[in-house]
């Protein structure tokens, strides 16, 4: 999305129950840390999710139209590099 001549992605992490459970929360939390560290307030949104159904799959994270399954406190930082900051290239 392009608002202001400014590329925007918005970025949703299920905290469903199961992807909650899974660690849904503490990835959101990250995300907004990495947010912010990275200076994107104005051009990355985050919200919550409650369901991606993807729920077998550990904790959904939808980027764009993009969703990515199991993702994990380890890998979040690097999905974050390679399918956010990417896109904003």
């Amino acid at each position: 999305m392009i608002y202001s001549g400014i590329k925007m992605i918005t970025v949703y992490v299920c905290v469903g129950s199961s992807c909650y459970l899974k660690g849904g929360g503490e990835i959101a939390d990250k995300y907004s840390l990495l947010i912010k560290e990275s200076s994107l307030e104005d051009r990355v949104q985050l919200k919550g999710a409650f369901c991606l159904k993807n729920c077998s799959s550990g904790v959904a994270v939808m980027i764009e139209e993009e969703i990515i399954t199991e993702v994990t406190r380890e890998n979040c930082e690097q999905i974050f590099r390679d399918k956010v900051l990417r896109r904003l290239e």
